[in-house]
């Protein structure tokens, strides 16, 4: 029923994203997806698209809700976030709609299977500001087969989806050095309340 909404690219994500398991993201300047307010995706898409309709930009903000089903309804899925203190800093959408998105992201932030973490703008030289946004999906075992994890890039008029083994394992390098600069989930928790009080 979206499959019109977005292109090819976004549609072969969401199938992803529907099998993964386990997602872990890096976001430099917005927050992803699942964790979007629909005050904040509005806000994105419209900054994206100029000139979308009403009715199709409500369509893309229903999808978003419902994919964002799956933080609370899948207990097996486990969704693990790193942001660039920039991506909370940014006034997408204005003050009212970045309070109750973040107040919003503290709230997601206390689910089992959900893990927010802060890199701040005082930690120097980390490698998410040269490799940039991304998304690693893993997926479970299907009748026996181990599927490859992908790396999801995404970009304006396209995306990349890597999984050779040379490309994991760069990632995976990167995101284990993330965790390792980035300020811990209870941490995390209290800096966000702090932006969200200035």
């Amino acid at each position: 029923v979206y499959a019109d909404t977005y292109g090819t690219h976004f549609d072969h994500y969401l199938s992803l994203e529907e099998t993964a398991n386990r997602l872990s993201t890096f976001q430099l300047t917005l927050l992803p997806g699942l964790l979007q307010t629909p005050g904040y995706r509005r806000s994105v898409v419209q900054a994206a698209y100029r000139d979308i309709s009403l009715v199709e930009l409500e369509r893309r903000v229903e999808l978003m809700t419902r994919r964002q089903q799956r933080l609370t309804e899948d207990t097996d899925f486990q969704m693990n976030v790193v942001l660039s203190e920039s991506s909370l800093r940014l006034p997408v959408g204005g003050p009212d709609i970045m309070t109750e998105q973040l107040a919003s992201l503290m709230k997601a932030g206390r689910l089992p299977n959900v893990n927010i973490r802060v890199v701040p703008t005082s930690v120097v030289g980390h490698p998410g500001l040269v490799i940039g946004s991304f998304t690693l999906c893993e997926f479970p075992p299907v009748e026996g087969l181990n599927l490859s994890p992908v790396v999801y890039i995404e970009g304006h008029e396209g995306a990349l989806f890597l999984d050779e083994p040379d490309d994991n394992a760069r990632y995976r390098s990167s995101w284990q050095e993330l965790q390792r600069v980035a300020l811990s989930a209870q941490k995390s928790r209290e800096f966000i309340l702090e932006i969200s009080k200035s």
